[in-house]
């Protein structure tokens, strides 16, 4: 099974504004700032207090969701999840 984490909190700078759907996020390590939206920021800091699972964080994010499919939420997780992986945001560690 595959656990996810952010890199460390204390490279990481975001930036929100009141009202808007995106957020900022600045990579102090690779130096690229990334656009992403708010239930990508919500998943890059859950994994950025402790690893977790796909499993884990569909649960956790099942409330964000019009309906409760959680195929459909861990599809979005994974796909997301891959996104962040590819901008050097989180990575992925088995256990």
């Amino acid at each position: 099974m595959a656990f996810w984490s952010s890199i460390s909190a204390e490279n990481l700078i975001f930036r929100t504004w009141s009202g808007e759907d995106v957020s900022v996020v600045y990579n102090c390590i690779s130096g690229d700032t990334h656009l992403i939206e708010e239930l990508a920021l919500h998943l890059l800091k859950l994994v950025g207090v402790s690893p977790l699972s796909t499993e884990t964080l569909a649960l956790g994010l099942a409330d964000f969701f019009v309906q409760n499919d959680q195929n459909r939420i861990r599809e979005f997780i994974e796909s997301t999840l891959l996104q962040l992986e590819t901008a050097g945001l989180v990575f992925s560690t088995s256990r």
